[in-house]
C-alpha cells in the first residue's frame, strides 16, 4: 500500500514583505551624499566663517571693511598733505613773508604765556591762545593770556605776602611784559603792602600787650621792694629803740 505524503509548507504571510518595501521607500527619499574631495572640504571649511555663527555683532565692520578704511584714511592724509606742499609751493612772496612773521609770531606768543604759567605755578592756569589762519592754511597764536589768581588768602597775612610775591614774578617773568601784566603786578604788590600792614598792626597789637603784662610785673616788683624796704626800717628801728636805752643807763651809771 503506497501512501501520498504531502509536504508541509509554512505559510508566509503578505504582511512580511510590508518592512522591505517601507525601507526601500526611505532610501529613494533621503538624499544621496557624494563623496567630496579634500580641496573641496577645505573650501567648505573656510566658508564657515562667513556663516551668521561666526558673523561680527551688529555695528562692529568686519576685518576687511576695516583695512579698507584705514587705507582710505591714509590716502586722504598723504592727498591734505600733497596739497598743503602745493600750496605752499604756490605761495606769493608777500604771503610767504606773511606766514614767516605768523611762525615768529607764533613762537613769541607761546613763549611768553607758557613763562607766565611755569612761573605762576599754583596760582597761574593753562595758557589760552587766540590764532590767525595764514596764507597757507594753518593757525598760528597771534595772542593769549593766563589766568592768575591775586586773591587774598583769608586769615593768613603772612601766606598772602607769600602768593603776592609769586603772582608779582610771574606777572613780570616774560622778556618784555605787557601793560596788562604791569597792571596784575602792581595789584599782587598793593595786595601785599596791605598783608605786611596787618601783620605790622598784629605785631603792634601784640607787643602792646605783653607791655601791659610787663608793666603790670613791674608794679609788683616796686611794691614788693617797698613793702621790704618798710620792713627792713621797723626792725632797724626796733634794734635801735633796745640799745639806746641800754647804753643811757649805763652812761648814767658812770
Amino acid at each position: 500500500m503506497v501512501m501520498a505524503v504531502t509536504p508541509s509548507v509554512p505559510f508566509v504571510p503578505a504582511s512580511i514583505a510590508g518592512p522591505t518595501d517601507s525601507a526601500r521607500r526611505e532610501n529613494q527619499i533621503r538624499e544621496v551624499i557624494t563623496q567630496v574631495s579634500q580641496s573641496e572640504s577645505f573650501a567648505r571649511e573656510r566658508g564657515m566663517g562667513a556663516s551668521p555663527d561666526r558673523a561680527p555683532p551688529p555695528g562692529i565692520p568686519n576685518f576687511s571693511k576695516q583695512v579698507a578704511d584705514a587705507r582710505q584714511e591714509g590716502e586722504q592724509l598723504r592727498r591734505r598733505a600733497k596739497k598743503d606742499d602745493e600750496q605752499s609751493n604756490t605761495l606769493s612772496e608777500s604771503e610767504e613773508k606773511k606766514v614767516e612773521e605768523l611762525k615768529q609770531r607764533d613762537q613769541e606768543v607761546r613763549r611768553h604765556e607758557e613763562t607766565h604759567a611755569s612761573v605762576g605755578g599754583q596760582y597761574a592756569g593753562s595758557p589760552q591762545y587766540d590764532f590767525e589762519q595764514g596764507p597757507d592754511g594753518r593757525n598760528y597764536a597771534v595772542g593769549g593770556q593766563v589766568n592768575i589768581d591775586v586773591t587774598p588768602i583769608p586769615d593768613d597775612p603772612a601766606a598772602t605776602v607769600l602768593k603776592m610775591q609769586i603772582v608779582r614774578r610771574a606777572a613780570l617773568a616774560p622778556e618784555e611784559p605787557s601793560s596788562a601784566d604791569r597792571q596784575v603786578a602792581a595789584d599782587a604788590q598793593r595786595k601785599e603792602v596791605e598783608a605786611r600792614q596787618q601783620m605790622s598792626e598784629a605785631q603792634r597789637e601784640a607787643n602792646a600787650e605783653s607791655g601791659q603784662e610787663n608793666a603790670l610785673n613791674a608794679d609788683v616788683s616796686d611794691q614788693e621792694l617797698e613793702r621790704w624796704a618798710t620792713r627792713g626800717s621797723a626792725i632797724e628801728s626796733a634794734y635801735q629803740r633796745s640799745f639806746r636805752p641800754q647804753e643811757n643807763s649805763v652812761l648814767a651809771q658812770a
